[in-house]
């Protein structure tokens, strides 16, 4: 999956990423509008709202025009859409602000505020949802490709006399009580088969000719054209870790670039500098403890990375709501429990959406090449095996020409020149018996051929 299929395909216009960002998108409107003396303490959760289901018609609505003209949406249109989007919000919440609380709308710098957000953010979130969702349909697929590669193996060590014994086994329970069925049914109604009778008679011996016809025919597995299941969620996100100072400097940069501005702005110098001081220190800490581990406990790292990065994102999170709290840089402890929230919904999003995007697409294309190597492998095994059925299959079909196929043609041949010129009832009876003694000697055949793997010795009648 290239870049431009991640952030052009269904994602990037996709209601579950826009429902996924409400909470972080709605804790900063909140944050911004501490500052604006609304006249009821829910307006800007309203504007929050509002402004959320703006982005979402723009967005998705739009999108989803687009779609009926781009199976793959181009990146000028996605970007179109998205700052579009950040743009209207800012301009709505200003709108919002300046009416209901009557201060300045402050359109381009609520805009400008957004647009860094969706700049830093948008791409990387819809990046990574992409490939981890490529990634669940590769493992799926991996899966059920190593399912099919064992129970093909199981089957690749039949000898030519086990496909023939199962082959046969197979045609003789599948005709076996068609025929017995046929058998009872004439010899209870022999003495009373008009021309009507004689003409269904031979229609229902076609359709057992017919069938053992199909029963030799080639099958193919459903299960290969059948759609994978996705991969779960978890184990999409079974990665490699990345380089831990190159994930550390992209979290503390995504999460000061939406946080610290209006930190600024609301609460002042003082509350920015300790946002920027806690931000820096859960940094230090994302790509310290790695680092350490990967340093003096390398093979401890490398089968348990993912669980130590965790950790140490865990660990960034408290450091940064402990600083937040207790560092002292703001006197006014409130402002950092108003931040502290915000904050920590920041780094742990930043942390899941960049140890994904930083790695999934190298981990996906190796897992692409696995998956072609397993399909071509299970399918030169296939082709082996599908050899050696085909020969048991047309050796088998040799073998019921004769005494099983054959006698079914010519019954229905003679049932059907019967009902066609109206021979007497005498006549009529002396070909039912004819048939009757064809039809056991077709089920003695199949008998014969289920029990050895030699033709059967043709009978007369």
């Amino acid at each position: 999956m290239t870049v431009r299929e991640a952030l052009g395909g269904p994602w990037a216009t996709h209601w579950l990423i826009w429902v996924g960002l409400f909470v972080p998108t709605s804790l900063l409107v909140l944050l911004r509008e501490l500052a604006t003396p609304f006249p009821e303490p829910w307006w800007p959760l309203v504007s929050a709202v509002v402004q959320h289901l703006v982005v979402g018609a723009i967005v998705i609505g739009v999108g989803a025009v687009a779609r009926r003209r781009y199976a793959l949406l181009p990146l000028a249109l996605v970007a179109a859409l998205w700052i579009t989007a950040a743009v209207v919000r800012g301009v709505v919440g200003g709108a919002l602000a300046a009416g209901v609380a009557g201060v300045e709308p402050e359109f381009a710098l609520r805009s400008l505020t957004w647009i860094v957000g969706t700049v830093v953010w948008i791409p990387v979130v819809v990046y990574t949802v992409a490939q981890v969702d490529r990634r669940r349909l590769l493992l799926g697929a991996f899966e059920t490709e190593q399912s099919l590669l064992e129970k093909q193996r199981s089957r690749a060590n039949e000898t030519g006399q086990e496909i023939s014994r199962s082959l046969s086994s197979a045609v003789r329970k599948t005709l076996e009580p068609a025929l017995k069925e046929l058998v009872t049914s004439l010899e209870s109604s022999r003495e009373n088969m008009g021309p009507r009778a004689v003409a269904e008679l031979s229609l229902r011996i076609s359709q057992l000719h017919d069938r053992t016809s199909d029963l030799l025919e080639p099958t193919t597995d459903d299960a290969l054209r059948r759609r994978p299941p996705r991969a779960s969620v978890r184990r999409a996100f079974d990665v490699p870790v990345p380089q831990p100072w190159l994930l550390a400097a992209l979290v503390t940069t995504a999460t000061l670039s939406v946080i610290l501005p209006e930190a600024r702005r609301v609460f002042g110098e003082l509350a920015a500098l300790e946002v920027v001081v806690s931000s820096v220190a859960a940094g230090l800490v994302i790509g310290l403890v790695p680092w350490l581990a990967a340093r003096f406990a390398s093979e401890s790292f490398e089968a348990r990375g993912q669980g130590i990065t965790a950790s140490a994102c865990v660990v960034a999170i408290l450091v940064a709501a402990y600083l937040m709290l207790n560092s002292g840089i703001d006197p006014i402890t409130t402002n950092g429990l108003l931040i502290v929230p915000l904050l920590a919904i920041s780094l742990t999003l930043a942390c899941v959406t960049f140890v994904a995007a930083i790695n999934l697409a190298n981990v996906n294309i190796i897992t692409e090449q696995q998956l072609r190597d397993l399909r071509n492998q299970g399918a030169v095994e296939r082709e082996a095996h599908d050899e050696l059925t085909e020969r048991e299959r047309q050796r088998l079909a040799d073998l019921l020409h004769g005494p099983v196929q054959g006698r079914l043609a010519a019954c229905v041949m003679a049932l059907n020149f019967s009902a066609a010129d109206g021979v007497s009832a005498e006549r009529t009876h002396e070909l039912v018996d004819s048939v009757l003694q064809h039809l056991r000697a077709v089920a003695r055949d199949l008998t014969s051929i289920a029990a050895a793997d030699s033709p059967p010795t043709p009978e007369g009648g």
